[in-house]
């Protein structure tokens, strides 16, 4: 493997058509979206179906931990490749036809074995390594979308991401349920790997700029680095500006350097220099003296905290109310999936007019009351529901309060990530980035598993109750982070 370090393209390759690139990422992002989709949407109506208590259906979330994580391994992609396959292709290939490998395996583990401990295990480390293949290629299709876009085609580029990405969760998660009801297991899960392999076809027909270090711009960073210099240590670098999405670049300090650069001392093994660039490019976050930055971690260890706690509770609520699948498939995921869609225009919309302090507030206090309906739904049910009687009123109002509570997230989600990129320095945008995400994701991972031993202990109302509590007790931190930067930005 050889090492990257440049976003200039060599003479011997050139930028594939535009058309073909916003192709390529609709492809690879669905991918993604496909396991997220079947393991938050679709697993939890599975397991319940299959008696699973609430604490395993909790624990089910620890499945999506690599994403979580990804932060930990995202430069060594944007640093080691393939010459003769590419950067981006170097482990996109490899990751597809894990995720594929995996999909195939899972269609021989039919939801009723899963009562044997040892069918059990091997169900969950599939879908493990699934959520691994499925992070460790975001970060390359990122860093892909990153050289491949000029800066005119980014925001196009990011709403490929966020189509493709919603399409793969509705696929995974409501069309999976769907498909359940009508057609046998394995069935669906080899129609899910023949659509991955399907999204494989524009890699294979890449043909990836070569891509080549820029000597003069290396060696000054690396005098500046020696010098005291800048406080990254990164050349300059035109396609940072703007970033919207998780590049993790290589500080220069870490770079091998060209044959015509200083080498980096050989008493740095490999520990100490992971060591030293963790250091260097996360201590920004976590040894910072600014109360207002300390103060926006804070934010994201709790932002999404009532969003996670609840929602995976949400569908095992359904299938004990007697929803099918194929109803909660249809009209409840698909239709959520919809209306988050919808929830990030309005996101986008609130953002242009009012600050980011006011909208994630608003965003949050939302989410919390959006919750509390649901406490609604578990005490105004009365029997279960029937196929065979129609959508009847209390059918509506589920169908209601679920595309509300996903419309407010997809608010919710705008928001934050847009004031995530504001936090990003402009050297660092995809190191931060990704940190960030992942602070996150770990949080939300912990309080998806400790949701099950709630909605146990308390019972789907008291446990929606408390959720809702929680959710506006935690918007104390936004309100101290907005005050901490209205202070350090009056204007």
């Amino acid at each position: 493997m050889q090492e990257f370090s440049s976003d200039a393209p060599s003479k011997s390759g050139a930028r594939p058509p535009t058309r073909f690139t916003y192709l390529l990422l609709l492809a690879l992002y669905l991918a993604q979206g496909l396991p997220v989709g079947f393991v938050t949407q679709a697993l939890p109506v599975i397991l319940r179906e299959q008696n699973a208590s609430l604490v395993l259906i909790g624990w089910s979330g620890v499945l999506l931990m690599p994403w979580g994580l990804k932060f930990l391994w995202a430069p060594l992609q944007d640093r080691y490749y393939w010459p003769r396959i590419g950067l981006g292709r170097s482990w996109i290939l490899p990751m597809q036809m894990i995720s594929l490998v995996c999909m195939v395996g899972l269609a021989w583990l039919e939801p009723a074995l899963l009562r044997d401990p040892q069918v059990a295990v091997l169900f969950a480390s599939l879908l493990m390594l699934l959520a691994f293949a499925g992070a460790t290629q975001d970060v390359s299709t990122d860093g892909l979308a990153v050289r491949l876009l000029a800066a005119g085609e980014r925001s196009m580029g990011n709403a490929i991401q966020v189509t493709g990405s919603r399409m793969g969760l509705i696929l995974g998660g409501g069309g999976a349920l769907l498909l359940l009801d009508m057609a046998p297991w394995r069935t669906v899960m080899l129609g899910m790997a023949a659509l991955i392999l399907l999204t494989t076809v524009p890699v294979w027909l890449l043909k990836e700029p070569a891509w080549r270090r820029a000597r003069k711009e290396a060696g000054n960073a690396l005098s500046g680095t020696a010098s005291g210099g800048g406080s990254s240590g990164l050349p300059d670098r035109s396609l940072l500006q703007g970033e919207t999405i998780e590049q993790t670049a290589m500080p220069a300090s870490l770079q091998e350097p060209d044959d015509d650069a200083v080498a980096s001392p050989p008493e740095q093994g490999l520990f100490t220099r992971i060591r030293h660039f963790l250091r260097s490019e996360f201590g920004y976050f976590l040894s910072s003296s600014e109360s207002e930055l300390r103060a926006w971690i804070g934010v994201l260890l709790v932002y999404k905290l009532c969003d996670a706690f609840t929602s995976g509770m949400v569908k095992p609520m359904l299938v004990d109310m007697g929803y099918s699948k194929s109803q909660i498939g249809t009209m409840v995921v698909m239709l959520g999936s919809g209306a988050s869609l919808l929830g990030a225009l309005a996101g986008h919309a609130v953002l242009r007019r009012v600050s980011r302090a006011r909208a994630l507030i608003g965003f949050n206090a939302l989410q919390a009351l959006t919750t509390g309906c649901y406490a609604l739904i578990a005490m105004l049910f009365a029997g279960k529901v029937s196929a065979a009687d129609g959508i009847t009123a209390f059918d509506m109002l589920v169908y209601g309060i679920n595309a509300l509570e996903h419309f407010t997230a997809g608010m919710a989600l705008v928001g934050v990530l847009t004031t995530v990129m504001d936090y990003c320095r402009h050297r660092n945008g995809g190191s931060d980035f990704t940190l960030q995400v992942s602070i996150m994701s770990t949080v939300s991972g912990v309080a998806h598993w400790l949701s099950g031993y709630a909605a146990e202990a308390l019972g789907y109302q008291g446990y929606f109750s408390v959720g809702m509590v929680l959710g506006l007790l935690l918007l104390w931190p936004l309100v101290r982070w907005g005050r901490l930067q209205r202070q350090a930005h009056p204007a």
